[in-house]
């Protein structure tokens, strides 16, 4: 699913990465859903300077991950996906703050 080899920054952690159901409960899917939940946390402290002057410049954005192709829409949700915050786009920054837990809803292109 990362076709980019970069790491998180080092004080970035991935809590999950899952397919999200699907809303249709009346036809039975034997597919995978297209749409994604990402849950990430922030560490409340700075790890190593010298880790992240190495592998990252900048804040992440979504496309040092995913392929630009590759994701159809990305939206910032509650914690429980239930209620949209903003909509983004793949050149967002995955902004987390420290000590905190943000999630994304992604639908992915076929």
């Amino acid at each position: 699913l990362f076709p980019k080899p970069l790491p998180f920054p080092s004080d970035y952690h991935l809590v999950n990465l899952r397919t999200l159901s699907s809303n249709n409960y009346n036809t039975v899917q034997h597919r995978p859903s297209k749409n994604i939940a990402l849950i990430l946390r922030r560490f409340a402290y700075n790890c190593d300077e010298n880790y992240d002057k190495l592998f990252h410049f900048e804040q992440p954005i979504f496309e040092y991950f995913f392929q630009v192709n590759q994701i159809e829409a990305i939206e910032q949700t509650s914690l429980s996906l239930r209620y949209r915050k903003q909509k983004l786009n793949s050149t967002a920054k995955l902004d987390v703050p420290f000590a905190e837990i943000v999630t994304y809803k992604l639908r992915l292109t076929e």
